[in-house]
């Protein structure tokens, strides 16, 4: 934002002072300002022009009972000296837009500053929180917060803040009580029993983008409408690789190759179990070991789709960070296997560990890999283990069940769903704009049906799906 962006903003926000008060207050022409407003005239940060102005602001400010807000804009508290109230509003008027939208070592999360600042606000107006009261609780301090709310700072590491945890967090601890459960599901457009911490943080840091949020929804009704009936991408048969996978009596795997023979081994051994009827799976490691080398991804996907021909249930539970790019990948990534129908997926919503990385590939009373390592010990020194004995499958069945109960579906599949009526606020798209596709959106669900396979349906739950999906039926009606 520019000096000539900022001047005209802190006018508007206090009042606004008339030119000729403004011009009075400041000891400088009425032209001055008309000119200061339309950017014919810049001055200079250490001129005596904007100490002036700077001096006129304060003065307007207290003269209409307005320093409190004043101080909120630009970051500083009301009693300090007169002297550092100006100077902290000759900062916010020359202030340069070169923060990064986060610290230099964070993932971009394409956050928009007004967007998030508005959804901030919101939030703190509902819950009756005060800039001291949330700086105190995020230790830092209370102009920071004016700053965000000013929509001057993005949230960045720098500042101490983790986007997807600890703001989240400490806003959502004072979300207590019907009124404001009420008042901000209504503001985030979710029913009041959808209000989470899950669903608040999404939509707190959600990006403003709708074309997005209509690409999103668009590019997986392609992926569906792409896939047929033996919709599966090509690979050979489970007959032709099966020699090839490595038996094994090991307790213990090591590095990436380790986890890769110990994975493909518990595939095997998956398929060839008559009565093994589910699968477990859960990892929150980077999975370059699965996807960097192409021989053994052909080998899992084979073992894969084995697994789901034999009518083996796979439960996975996936890690997604509040972005519709994420959950996009995750089902393009699954999608020849979700349409076998027998694959479930859930999403975490347990932040993961800065410290740890964990895998559970579990098939319950038979087998199960299981990782604990640090994220930093690098790949030839991380240790999985090959648990076949009772109590130790009994404990990682106990683990996996205990993330189950904190993640909520990503995608169902329904087998021969029945018709119900729609509902008065159902979109329901028949064949417009994809002719094999067939979905039906509601509040809370979209169910999406490939025509092709009418036995088939998949539900879909998560709040920014639902919300994406909507906006791309208005967005084609």
């Amino acid at each position: 934002m520019s000096f000539t962006n900022r001047f005209n903003d802190l006018m508007d926000r206090l009042g606004p002072p008339p030119p000729p008060k403004m011009a009075q207050l400041a000891g400088i022409d009425r032209t001055g300002i008309s000119r200061l407003r339309s950017g014919g005239r810049i001055p200079k940060k250490d001129g005596s022009t904007a100490a002036k102005l700077s001096a006129a602001f304060r003065i307007y400010a207290e003269e209409t009972h307005q320093t409190a807000r004043l101080c909120e804009i630009v970051g500083c508290n009301a009693d300090v000296p007169f002297a550092k109230m100006d100077a902290a509003i000759t900062d916010y008027l020359f202030e340069e837009d070169d923060t990064p939208l986060l610290g230099s070592g964070a993932k971009s999360r394409n956050i928009s500053y007004t967007h998030f600042a508005d959804r901030l606000n919101t939030t703190m107006e509902i819950c009756g929180i005060s800039n001291t009261e949330l700086a105190k609780q995020l230790h830092m301090d209370a102009s920071q917060i004016s700053r965000y709310r000013n929509g001057r700072r993005a949230l960045s590491s720098s500042h101490g803040i983790d986007p997807g945890g600890v703001l989240i967090q400490a806003l959502y601890s004072h979300v207590r009580g019907d009124a404001v459960r009420t008042v901000l599901s209504d503001r985030m457009g979710i029913p009041c029993e959808n209000l989470t911490e899950d669903t608040f943080g999404m939509w707190l840091l959600e990006t403003d983008d709708k074309n997005s949020q209509i690409l999103f929804a668009e590019g997986l009704l392609k992926l569906y409408e792409s896939y047929g009936q033996e919709a599966a991408i090509s690979l050979p048969s489970y007959e032709e690789i099966a020699d090839t996978i490595p038996k094994g009596t090991s307790s213990a795997y090591y590095g990436v190759s380790g986890i890769r023979n110990a994975v493909l081994r518990f595939l095997r051994e998956a398929i060839d179990e008559k009565d093994a009827s589910e699968l477990l799976l859960y990892s929150d490691q980077p999975m370059e070991w699965m996807t960097q080398d192409p021989g053994f991804f052909t080998k899992w996907a084979v073992l894969m789709s084995e697994c789901v021909k034999r009518r083996k249930k796979i439960r996975i539970i996936h890690n997604i960070n509040r972005s519709l790019e994420e959950m996009g990948n995750a089902i393009s990534d699954w999608l020849p296997l979700y349409m076998s129908g027998m694959v479930e997926s859930y999403y975490s919503k347990r932040n993961t560990s800065p410290r740890f990385m964990h895998t559970v590939f579990l098939c319950p009373r038979h087998s199960c890999v299981w990782g604990f390592n640090s994220l930093n010990c690098g790949d030839e020194n991380t240790m999985y283990q090959y648990l076949t004995d009772e109590k130790g499958l009994m404990s990682a069945e106990a683990a996996f069940q205990s993330l189950l109960k904190e993640s909520s579906p990503l995608i169902i599949p329904y087998v021969d769903m029945p018709e119900r009526k729609p509902e008065e606020d159902d979109i329901v798209l028949d064949g417009n704009p994809f002719p094999n596709v067939r979905i039906r959106i509601s509040s809370r669900q979209v169910i999406i049906t490939p025509k092709k396979r009418k036995n088939l349906s998949f539900g879909f739950s998560h709040p920014l799906m639902c919300r994406a999906f909507r906006e791309y039926a208005q967005y084609i009606r």
